[in-house]
């Protein structure tokens, strides 16, 4: 009757998720295993290392069978999350039946119960129809549990002298062990679900028949593995290729992923618990409930099933370590396999309560799980992932522009377009962290096409080109409904730009934004050491040149100078004060400084120091050049420097309690947009904000909230107060008086938005 019932359960899975597979390709792990079905080659990470080659083995077959490349790979996750059903059901029936030498019954509804939750948890349901490994490696290593927890349950209630039974056992650890290395073909990260339960059930023999089941055990762990591994090898050019690819692999998941082990503080932990444990269920109510009922499991486990408990954590605690310590927690997929493990404690705690109770509690629960699970499959079948989409519409858009349009993009995107070439565009170079170079060298080199740009919108490189000249076309995202489920997917978030004839671009070293400046760090690139340079396109007409930045060098009282020059003729030489350190001014380009051979200018500046020294240790942040007849403005003193959040890419400077703008108004009234934070976030009360032209006052509030001020600007007030225009707030506080902090700096407002525009009459 169980099995009938495990196998109408299985026809429901596959009823609910045949329909809904995957619509095209997402993840980068997703890009990587669909190059690996047209050229197997784990050295190109076609796929990436460790190569996964019984999943694109698999994959490949479902190309034989007509399949489009997402569905080939997708289709895997609903055929073995089917098989999981089975592999789940005897698995929680070992652990629950671990203390007891008859079932009672008990063991098997509460093993039904926890397999019902866990396929039904979002993160399972969800993860099924995606074109990824983990539903399928999952799937192969519970099969393996299943085996060795069984055999380790017989063992246990085994007879003194029950040499039959001792065989059985065996024969279910050496089955296990071939199964575990087939998983390991799957996902290499299954070895930690699937090494800890066969050591365990070995060191349980000994003295009875161990090191039997320790060469059988070995035998058909080396068997199960070179069955992959001999081909993946022959595939990736012998094995010192592929050894160099795992290699460099295994140091670029170190050192570019953010682990706990390399930044373990309390607050990580408590993100990576959560991300853990809470994320899955993909709402934090059901979450925070799921945890608190697994706690309770654990307690009733402790009081009552010590040794179930025992074996429930030789299963998912290695795991759960290295998860912690060693992965990416942001990226929910990843703690699947802890779903199980997590869904029996619950059924444990709610069991705890008798079953009229358990019952309905656990129905009201998976049925909860499913409410949020079954539409998010739905939403997520129902269009492409945000990079597919906006390569299709750049696809449509370019066969229909009158002339070949050039296309950039950021490293994230360079695999899906490797995959999915745009036609009838000339793709740009992707070079990591310094994406934008490609697109300047194409305005220099006279292309005066459009050029598009696939931006990731949490960087902020683009800010080295003139914000006049750019419009985004498109913006692509998840459905906000998919957002925990796919947290960590990469890429995600795509924005299609365009970039028509930029009045002027910047090369490399300048600060312009956090992230720029973090470049041009790690670039060793200072005006001090060598000139930065930037172009600015060419015009008969006058201009103004705002420039700004900060003397970063550690030695007290030791002014620079910063010199500007035009075409290798200097504009203008400026004094960089050493405290507190802070310069902007704007700069008049007559008719005619602009003028030249070639479509730009070429801007550079140097850096010294003023006592003759050698050279200056300046950051430029401010840069901009529009005509005499536009808007422009520059951060003065009272701001702080521009800062950023790298998850969002949001930006944000704080002012102090009296922040100065220099303004070039060109003789016309403007309207004032600046948003930002509540200043409850930071303080006890209401901030008084003032914005006034010298002792003018253009607009006063109380601020409580999050705030988006519009306030007109008039020139002729601008004018009178030297054209500067200041924001003042009666709040302040300096975070080194709050906390170990070494931030001296007297903040006030956080302002996410500062802009300037003419005001329409």
């Amino acid at each position: 009757m169980t099995r009938v019932w495990a196998l109408a359960l299985a026809l429901l899975f596959l009823a609910s998720h045949l329909p809904f597979l995957a619509p095209g390709l997402e993840d980068i792990d997703s890009l990587n295993f669909a190059l690996g079905l047209r050229d197997f080659d784990p050295t190109r990470h076609q796929p990436h290392p460790p190569g996964y080659p019984v999943f694109i083995a698999l994959g490949k077959l479902g190309r034989m069978m007509g399949l489009s490349e997402p569905q080939a790979l997708s289709v895997w996750g609903t055929l073995f999350g089917a098989i999981a059903i089975f592999a789940l059901l005897d698995l929680f029936r070992a652990i629950d039946g671990i203390e007891r030498r008859t079932s009672d019954g008990a063991d098997t509804r509460r093993a039904a119960f926890a397999t019902v939750l866990t396929i039904a948890c979002p993160l399972f349901w969800f993860t099924a129809v995606r074109p990824m490994s983990d539903v399928p490696g999952l799937a192969v290593a519970l099969v393996a549990q299943a085996l060795v927890a069984t055999a380790f349950c017989r063992q246990r209630k085994m007879q003194a002298g029950d040499r039959d039974g001792l065989a059985a056992s065996g024969r279910l650890i050496v089955l296990g062990s071939l199964t575990a290395a087939l998983a390991l073909g799957f996902r290499s990260q299954t070895i930690w679900l699937t090494a800890p339960p066969l050591m365990l059930v070995i060191l349980h023999r000994v003295g009875r028949g161990a090191a039997g089941a320790i060469l059988g055990a070995s035998m058909a762990f080396a068997l199960g593995v070179l069955l992959w591994a001999i081909p993946m090898v022959i595939a990736s050019g012998g094995l010192r290729a592929y050894m160099e690819a795992l290699g460099s692999q295994a140091g670029e998941d170190f050192s570019g992923v953010d682990m706990l082990i390399r930044n373990p503080t309390a607050r990580s932990l408590a993100a990576a618990v959560i991300n853990t444990l809470v994320l899955p269920w993909g709402s934090t109510v059901l979450g925070i409930a799921a945890v608190t009922l697994s706690v309770l499991g654990f307690a009733v486990m402790v009081a009552r099933a010590r040794m179930g408990l025992l074996l429930l954590g030789v299963l998912a605690v290695p795991y759960l370590i290295f998860h912690l310590l060693l992965q990416e927690t942001v990226t929910t997929r990843y703690a699947l396999p802890v779903v199980p493990a997590v869904c029996y404690l619950i059924v444990r705690g709610l069991s705890s309560a008798g079953r009229r109770i358990a019952v309905p509690a656990v129905a009201g629960v998976a049925v909860w799980a499913a409410w949020i699970a079954v539409p998010a499959v739905s939403v997520y079948a129902s269009r492409p992932s945000p990079v597919a989409e906006a390569l299709s519409d750049v696809s449509a858009a370019a066969r229909s522009a009158p002339q070949e349009p050039a296309l950039g993009m950021h490293y994230v995107f360079a695999r899906a377009v490797q995959v999915a070439p745009p036609q009838t565009t000339r793709l740009l170079d992707a070079v990591p962290a310094h994406e934008w170079l490609a697109a300047s060298r194409y305005w220099l080199d006279d292309d005066k096409g459009s050029l598009w740009f696939l931006a990731d919108p949490t960087r902020t490189d683009l800010g080295l080109i003139d914000p006049l000249s750019t419009r985004v076309r498109g913006t692509y995202r998840w459905a906000p409904e998919l957002g925990r489920l796919l947290s960590g997917a990469r890429p995600s978030a795509v924005d299609w730009v365009e970039i028509d004839d930029p009045g002027w671009f910047l090369m490399e070293g300048w600060d312009v934004t956090p992230e720029t400046a973090g470049v041009a760090r790690l670039d060793r690139i200072r005006p001090g050491r060598t000139p930065i340079v930037g172009y600015i396109r060419r015009d008969a007409e006058a201009a103004v040149l705002l420039i700004g930045g900060r003397n970063l060098d550690p030695t007290a009282g030791v002014h620079g100078t910063v010199t500007v020059s035009l075409d290798g003729h200097i504009v203008r030489t400026l004094l960089a004060p050493s405290d507190p350190g802070f310069f902007v001014q704007l700069l008049d380009l007559p008719d005619g400084a602009l003028e030249g051979a070639g479509r730009y200018a070429r801007v550079e500046i140097t850096a010294a120091r003023a006592d003759g020294s050698g050279p200056a240790n300046i950051g430029i942040e401010q840069f901009n050049v529009q005509p005499t007849g536009r808007v422009l403005w520059g951060f003065d003193t009272g701001w702080h420097e521009q800062e950023f959040n790298p998850i969002t890419g949001r930006l944000w400077r704080w002012t102090s309690n009296h922040a100065e703008t220099i303004v070039h108004h060109a003789g016309k009234d403007l309207v004032l947009t600046v948003a930002g934070e509540s200043p409850l976030r930071s303080f006890d009360r209401p901030a008084l904000v003032r914005v006034r032209a010298g002792d003018r006052v253009l607009a006063q509030q109380q601020l409580s909230n999050d705030f988006d001020l519009n306030v007109r600007i008039p020139a002729d007030a601008l004018r009178a107060a030297g054209d500067r225009l200041i924001l003042d707030t009666d709040e302040t506080f300096v975070p080194a008086e709050r906390s170990e902090n070494a931030d001296r700096r007297r903040l006030g407002l956080r302002i996410w938005k500062f802009e300037l525009r003419e005001a329409t009459r």
